[in-house]
């Protein structure tokens, strides 16, 4: 799913669409939306491979003015005995 929000002074504002300078949320993304990622926003194909990369790590990008998030949020796991994993958030 894609959401875009603008950051006003008490927060953020869900918006209906981009709009410059807007933030770009992405959760779970399927083809077509990764397809709209790298051909209406130019996000690089290596910036998509590091976020689904379990083993990524958190961090910020600055790549031809644009600036990339990847920030990894723990969630609770109870399938293998270990009480959390990490997913990231875009």
């Amino acid at each position: 799913m894609i959401t875009y929000w603008q950051m006003i002074n008490s927060g953020l504002l869900p918006l209906v669409s981009y709009d410059k300078g807007s933030i770009i949320n992405v959760t779970e993304p399927d083809e077509k939306e990764l397809n709209i990622l790298r051909t209406t926003f130019g996000v690089p194909d290596d910036f998509i491979h590091d976020v689904m990369d379990i083993d990524e790590r958190s961090r910020t990008e600055i790549d031809e003015g644009k600036l990339y998030i990847i920030y990894r949020i723990p969630i609770r796991n109870t399938n293998n005995g270990i009480p959390f994993s990490t997913v990231p958030l875009e």
